[in-house]
């Protein structure tokens, strides 16, 4: 027998024995969804199961956490994940949100080279489609330019209520963009909601807290150990904008700006960052997803090391050194 608790806060709003095959086979879908209908919008429903007897030590099948979660969700919470209550006793411990919405629609915008990684349509054929996203797909020889007319292109009918942008050198999946959708629907206060990535060009990830390119800033890493984080400029590779604050947006949207002495230096100012600029002036927020991480494809040079292991080099090493990286193999004995 196991004993299913569902808490609001620090409130029990629902204690009841349930044998196992039926949290596995969904009984508690019904209570629940009553619990979740009286639960404010944006607010967090905590359900933990454990065996009636505390000293029974076995291990929960994967079934009870399966059918807890499908009944979580049929109710309606959305963001699943496990929660640790104090004392961590043991059993399943699961959390969820009930969103301002239900659903909302979303169109997807991506700028894409003649030549590209395979690896990202491989993402976007099979998730796009399974989550009812179309995408818009510009060409042509200027990222800022294109992205410009695919945006607008998928503001034109007033369908959307959000874009997702890409990046052709991006990789996700659906959890990926199910997450962000989910955060919108929780978090409607929120204008714009980016996964955190890694940056192909230093140690540091895509975001940054001021609008001041190129400063260093110190983060604490508790403060981004969270849902969302507020910061000042992020990217394009799978990057939620809201449509209506989109629509409102003095345009150009997207333009490079060179230095003050015409240069394309450190002083420049890059397209994506005149956007967050402009997004942030209009008053719009952004916030970064740091518990949705996504990849950034790069490609990679091997070499065989000295006990012809592997070892690897970035295209942008060899590009800027044209030298094989230290540790590569001479055929010289040591």
């Amino acid at each position: 027998m196991l004993k299913l608790i569902v808490r609001y806060g620090s409130k029990i709003l629902a204690d009841a024995d349930y044998s196992e095959d039926d949290i596995a086979a969904g009984a508690a879908a019904d209570a629940l969804a009553l619990l979740v209908a009286a639960l404010p919008a944006g607010e967090c429903l905590r359900v933990s199961i454990a065996r009636v007897d505390a000293g029974d030590a076995r291990a929960l099948p994967a079934a009870i956490e399966q059918g807890a979660r499908a009944d979580m969700a049929e109710a309606g919470l959305v963001l699943l994940r496990p929660w640790t209550p104090a004392g961590a006793p043991p059993g399943l411990h699961l959390e969820g949100f009930k969103p301002h919405r239900r659903e909302i629609s979303v169109r997807a915008v991506m700028s894409a080279p003649r030549l590209g990684f395979n690896d990202m349509w491989a993402c976007a054929a099979e998730v796009l489609p399974a989550l009812g996203i179309p995408l818009t797909k510009v060409g042509g020889a200027f990222w800022d330019q294109s992205v410009t007319l695919g945006l607008t292109d998928a503001l034109a009918d007033g369908a959307a209520d959000y874009i997702l942008t890409l990046d052709y050198d991006s990789v996700f999946n659906r959890a990926h963009v199910a997450r962000l959708l989910e955060l919108a629907l929780v978090h409607p206060a929120v204008d714009a909601i980016a996964p955190l990535q890694a940056s192909r060009h230093n140690d540091k990830p895509l975001f940054g807290v001021r609008g001041d390119v190129g400063t260093e800033t110190e983060v604490a890493r508790e403060t981004v150990e969270v849902d969302l984080y507020q910061v000042a400029q992020a990217h394009f590779g799978l990057t939620l904008l809201k449509a209506s604050k989109l629509r409102a947006l003095p345009k150009p949207w997207l333009v490079g700006t060179p230095d003050a002495g015409g240069e394309w230096g450190p002083g420049k100012v890059d397209a994506d960052i005149h956007f967050w600029r402009q997004w942030e002036a209009a008053g719009n927020n952004l916030a970064l997803a740091p518990r949705v991480v996504i990849g950034h494809l790069e490609l990679m040079v091997r070499w065989p090391d000295q006990g012809l292991a592997p070892i690897w080099q970035s295209a942008q090493a060899w590009e800027r050194t044209r030298r094989a990286p230290p540790g590569t193999w001479t055929g010289i004995a040591a």
